[in-house]
């Protein structure tokens, strides 16, 4: 079964950004459940592809482990964690419902990237210089289509990256 029959493709607005509408008032707390609801959902049906499709889960999460620890070996897991989160709070960036966590220290680093099974997401290449980092992405939107980014992050004035520059390389 594809996976746009289980509805896993679907942009939604990841959960710290949900809760900080609904702290400031602008989204109601029917709308804020509604909201948590529809990300239940993509959980339960990914789950269930999982469950059906073991093989290929298992190749899948394999490369993403394989990727994850070559990026934390070269830059570092905090680091890595660091630049995951800038991206997240993107506001038209599609992989943030996948990226959304990655502060959380609990969650491995390799659930964060998908190399071949859809929503596609991973880091091509990235450059560290001491304050600044330099990342090219690739990911899928909810067409489906690759789109490959590049990116120039630096530490603001908290010590958080933020994105400075944003450019796109290629979609095809």
């Amino acid at each position: 079964m594809p996976w746009s029959a289980y509805g896993i493709m679907k942009s939604l607005v990841p959960p710290p950004i949900l809760m900080q509408r609904f702290e400031q008032g602008r989204l109601s707390r029917e709308e804020l459940h509604a909201a948590m609801a529809e990300h239940s959902q993509v959980l339960i049906a990914e789950m269930t592809y999982e469950a059906e499709n073991r093989q290929e889960s298992w190749v899948e999460r394999w490369r993403c482990r394989h990727h994850a620890s070559r990026l934390a070996n070269r830059h570092g897991e905090s680091r890595m964690r660091d630049v995951l989160l800038a991206l997240s709070l993107l506001p038209d960036f599609p992989p943030c419902n996948l990226l959304w966590n990655a502060a959380h220290t609990h969650v491995p680093l390799y659930c964060f990237f998908r190399l071949k099974r859809p929503p596609i997401f991973m880091i091509r290449m990235m450059r560290c210089i001491n304050t600044f980092v330099e990342v090219e992405v690739e990911y899928s939107n909810d067409h489906e289509e690759r789109i490959r980014e590049k990116m120039t992050l630096e530490r603001g004035r908290s010590w958080d990256f933020q994105i400075s520059t944003r450019k796109i390389i290629e979609a095809k």
